[in-house]
């Protein structure tokens, strides 16, 4: 440091002067009692004394300081006790010395703290003395903050030490890294292989009437028509009527002011709106075994759902009353709500408990059948009293 090269002739220089006006001090002062001369010769002896020790304390002072600090750089190498020794020393110096150089050992103090932080928080990251054995799970912010405390230190030396070990640090965190991401690939494909399965043994759980003709109601503008369509979808399953179309057989369909004699309002438009244009199971059963000629069409209005999977198991399709599109069933009338809505019962899932339909009012994708959840199917319903009809 600059002040170390002209620090000791000042000192030099401060003594000569001390000495100098000390001696003309007693020269002028001859004419003076012998007493009073022999009393200032004392202090001022002792005051020389005094000084001169203080300076030769501050000389060993900076020797020794000088030995472990260079251009404001503490030796990685210095030890507690020597540290302990300085601080000692410093302590010892006069308070105006001690002005001088505060800076100086304050310094050294932080360096010396920092020092220590760096190496212990290196030392956590290993397991062993040695520091060969990287601990596992060590992550890349540990690693960081370390470095960190490195890179802040002024000294070169520890950098060049202690690279070597971030860089095995490094490479044991890669190394994690790379077998944490092979896991968490084979986790994926284990849980992807795991839904696969299950989404194939729901999908080998369906149990499905095959072959339906599908007959829409809203291609051929017959509105009200899905008593009829789902009813025909089911004759034509079992072999009847499959050269009749819809048109014929809603022609053929009686009507009335009693659902439960024939269709009450019009099969063809949809006004009224505010009120359900339907047939009920009863009397749309004697009409579907007359007009086909087949007898085994059976009204099981009341009947369970478990009831209703009995007869997909006989191979058997059941016409179900529900509402459009399963909607909560609102303005009630004749026993029905406005959004009363007929489907053809096709198949369940024995897992999941699902429901298949074929949806005579084709939706805009043009497929009508369609999976339905479990308590959504059977809430509505429910709801609607149960009713249906199943062909056997």
């Amino acid at each position: 440091m600059k002040h170390k090269k002209i620090f000791i002739p000042m000192i030099s220089v401060c003594i000569c002067i001390t000495l100098i006006i000390l001696l003309f001090s007693n020269k002028n002062n001859k004419g003076n009692i012998e007493q009073s001369e022999d009393i200032i010769f004392n202090s001022n002896q002792l005051k020389l004394q005094n000084q001169m020790f203080e300076i030769e304390e501050l000389i060993n002072f900076k020797n020794h300081l000088n030995n472990f600090y260079q251009q404001n750089i503490l030796m990685a190498s210095i030890s507690q006790e020597e540290l302990n020794q300085l601080t000692e020393e410093f302590n010892n110096l006069n308070s105006a010395y001690q002005q001088l150089l505060i800076n100086d050992i304050n310094n050294v103090q932080n360096q010396y703290l920092a020092i220590n932080d760096f190496k212990q928080s290196i030392r956590n990251l290993f397991s062993d003395n040695d520091m060969t054995l990287v601990n596992q799970n060590i992550n890349r912010n540990q690693l960081t903050e370390v470095q960190k405390k490195l890179n802040n230190l002024p000294q070169q030396s520890l950098k060049e030490e202690y690279q070597p070990y971030l860089s095995t640090i490094l490479m044991a965190i890669e190394e994690q890294e790379k077998k944490a991401e092979e896991e968490r690939i084979a986790a994926i494909e284990t849980e992807r292989k795991r839904k696969e399965e299950e989404q194939n043994r729901i999908n080998n759980a369906y149990i499905e009437l095959k072959n339906i003709t599908y007959v829409s109601q809203n291609e051929q503008q017959i509105y009200n028509g899905c008593e009829a369509a789902s009813i025909l979808m089911g004759l034509k399953y079992k072999g009847y009527l499959t050269n009749t179309t819809l048109k014929q057989i809603v022609q053929s369909m009686p009507i009335s002011n009693d659902p439960h004699k024939g269709f009450v309002r019009s099969i063809f438009d949809k006004e009224p709106s505010d009120v359900p244009h339907w047939i009920a199971p009863d009397a749309l059963t004697k009409f579907a075994i007359e007009y086909s000629g087949y007898n085994n069409i059976i009204d099981i209005t009341g009947a369970s759902t478990d009831q209703l999977k009995a007869e997909i198991n006989n191979d058997n399709p059941v016409v179900v009353y529900i509402t459009y599109r399963f909607n909560t069933p609102t303005n009630w009338t004749e026993e029905m709500p406005k959004n009363l809505h007929v489907v053809l019962l096709t198949g369940y899932n024995s897992i999941t408990g699902n429901y298949i339909i074929q949806d005579p009012y084709t939706p805009s994708n043009g497929i009508g059948r369609m999976i339905i959840d479990k308590n959504t199917f059977e809430s509505v319903y429910n709801r609607l009293n149960r009713n249906a009809i199943v062909i056997r």
